[in-house]
């Protein structure tokens, strides 16, 4: 199975009750939001805010051990966001998990072959610079980071090394970025997996900083760096496209 292209960032939506943050992603998305609470077996409706009656519909829903709106306590309670209808072509967002203070974002359209589709343009033998999917996919990424007052994202795959950071993103933002920045993930991953690949972490090993790859910088450089590792996490505040 490929590997997907996630997108994770500090959102700026309203998380004290669910029917606030329904109302700030109706406005975002231009679309009806129903919301409620998903069980095991079934959902249970808590209301729906109507936008107008021809707009796409989403389903808003939280997952927690109680029947509480509120998502305080980030361990017991996340929203996710995904379409009435997944036939339906006006939906550009595929799946959206809310967290107190991260999103995890996910489109519709596969604008690349997946994660080594995306990776692949940003190394030596890539197309960067002329690729009509990248582009596509950064301003629609660009419109969103916008709408959720977020400065910049960081593209990363949903399984491999990445799947630490997503499995973080219920912790406050500054932690995932040091989890990031510290490239943790990637040790974490490789201490789970010590037998299947064969490789240890001395002391030393614990202390190595990550090269969070730098989207933005790279298009405007005229002598760019280029990606190196397929586990490399993008950063990206599309300050080349102002």
């Amino acid at each position: 199975m490929g590997w997907d292209i996630n997108i994770i960032g500090k959102h700026g939506l309203r998380v004290d009750d669910i029917k606030h943050t329904a109302e700030d992603l109706s406005q975002i998305l231009q679309a009806n939001i129903k919301y409620g609470h998903e069980t095991h077996d079934e959902f249970i409706e808590y209301g729906e805010i109507k936008l107008c009656s021809n707009a796409p519909l989403y389903v808003l829903s939280e997952y927690s051990d109680t029947n509480a709106c509120a998502i305080n306590n980030r361990n017991l309670i996340s929203l996710s966001l995904e379409p009435a209808d997944s036939a339906d072509d006006r939906c550009e967002i595929f799946y959206l998990s809310i967290y107190q203070e991260a999103f995890d974002l996910s489109f519709k359209n596969d604008f690349f072959a997946r994660w080594s589709g995306f990776y692949s343009h940003f190394r030596e033998d890539g197309n960067t610079r002329t690729s009509c999917g990248l582009k596509e996919y950064r301003t629609l990424s660009k419109k969103y980071v916008k709408a959720f007052n977020c400065d910049k994202i960081y593209h990363i795959a949903d399984q491999g090394p990445h799947q630490y950071i997503e499995d973080k993103l219920d912790s406050p933002w500054n932690e995932v970025l040091n989890y990031i920045n510290t490239k943790q993930y990637e040790k974490d991953f490789y201490k789970q997996h010590e037998e299947e690949f064969g490789r240890n972490y001395s002391e030393d090993d614990q202390g190595e900083e990550s090269v969070v790859f730098d989207v933005a910088s790279f298009m405007k450089a005229d002598h760019p760096k280029y990606s190196l590792s397929l586990y490399d996490v993008f950063v990206d505040d599309f300050s080349d496209l102002e």
